[in-house]
């Protein structure tokens, strides 16, 4: 009886696992023609010429890149020599514009990376060895090794306030905060911002 039971789960796991990969490819094969025409239609596209990807029209860089020059923002993006994606740098006037990925956490004292997931922002799982400055460094490091020369000397994290953990409590103190560019669903309106700002400073 036993073996009967193991044989009828065994069938019904990979009738099952079957079912999903062949949806799934179903799903797969209608979506990219529609992101392939997305990606064809961009302003990316049109002024980098770079040959299409799968998914290459869902990035973060991809849409931000768009954003940029339909709003005409005298925001540079530089290409990375080393990759063919949409994996270079956005920076104006010295500053490096890095996407938020993940959640961030305030102690009180200083940002600190959160590994909970976008929508799970928990302040317990603050990873309090990874702060923002580490984060800032590390990118501006790595931007200019990329690029093969000096393309930044500083960063500043675009941010959604959702990718805030605890928003009611910290949203406030993350705005105030010039390594943030905090924006809730309009992007371009937070970058003019930024650069307005920028342009006071100097």
């Amino acid at each position: 009886m036993r073996k009967i039971l193991n044989k009828v789960g065994t069938f019904f796991t990979t009738f099952f696992c079957v079912i999903a990969f062949v949806l799934s490819g179903i799903a797969l094969i209608l979506y990219v023609p529609i992101d392939y025409i997305k990606y064809k239609k961009s302003p990316y596209y049109k002024i980098e010429r770079r040959k299409y990807e799968v998914f290459g029209a869902t990035g973060q860089g991809f849409k931000l890149y768009n954003i940029i020059v339909k709003n005409n923002l005298p925001i540079k993006y530089i290409s990375n020599p080393k990759d063919e994606g949409i994996n270079g740098w956005f920076v104006y006037d010295k500053t490096l514009i890095v996407i938020a990925f993940g959640c961030w956490s305030y102690d009180g004292n200083t940002w600190v990376f959160n590994v909970g997931a976008d929508d799970e922002c928990d302040e317990e799982q603050a990873d309090s060895d990874f702060t923002l400055d580490d984060h800032i460094e590390s990118e501006i490091s790595d931007a200019n090794q990329g690029a093969g020369e000096i393309i930044c000397e500083d960063a500043v994290v675009l941010i959604k306030s959702s990718e805030i953990a605890n928003p009611n409590e910290f949203l406030k103190e993350a705005q105030k905060d010039d390594r943030f560019i905090v924006y809730e669903d309009d992007i371009a309106a937070a970058l003019k911002k930024f650069i307005d700002k920028k342009s006071l400073c100097r």
